[in-house]
């Protein structure tokens, strides 16, 4: 086997058991209140995690990156906390760029399902990405997406 191929199945396995591993609610419970700020933890209600449907975003972040997202109360509000596992071997630079698409996105779907919200004039959902870089090297791609701007 190829060190392409060999890599990209370990890719795949890695996904999957991430994937499996976080579909169970008290995995992904802990994972969040061991790894959100604090200042996050304290405005949401990790009791009403929950995790949503992502696939129609499969291809919003490109190839290597998969995405977990999970519905959770901020308040009253429901809001998105997603989960992006980033599987590639060097750091891309215009991750903070597909993530502001992919949030877009979320809130695209967000007034889709809750038509009743632009009428009620209810603000879009809080969402909260959150990028696991696997790669070996240092990551020095921009952390921000204004990073992504000269000025």
């Amino acid at each position: 086997m190829s060190n392409k191929k060999k890599e990209n199945s370990n890719v795949k396995a890695h996904d999957r058991f991430f994937k499996k591993s976080m579909s169970y609610p008290e995995i992904a419970h802990d994972f969040f209140q061991s790894y959100l700020p604090q200042e996050v933890l304290e405005i949401i209600n990790l009791n009403t995690l929950k995790q949503e449907n992502s696939s129609f975003l499969s291809n919003e972040l490109g190839e290597g990156v998969s995405d977990i997202l999970y519905s959770v109360q901020y308040g009253e509000e429901k809001g998105y906390i997603s989960l992006l596992l980033e599987h590639q071997s060097s750091v891309d630079n215009l991750i903070t760029f597909r993530i502001q698409k992919y949030m877009l996105r979320l809130c695209d779907e967000h007034m889709r399902k809750y038509p009743k919200s632009k009428q009620q004039n209810i603000t879009l959902p809080i969402i909260y990405p959150v990028i696991l870089y696997t790669g070996k090297r240092k990551y020095t791609a921009p952390r921000s997406f204004f990073g992504l701007f000269s000025n």
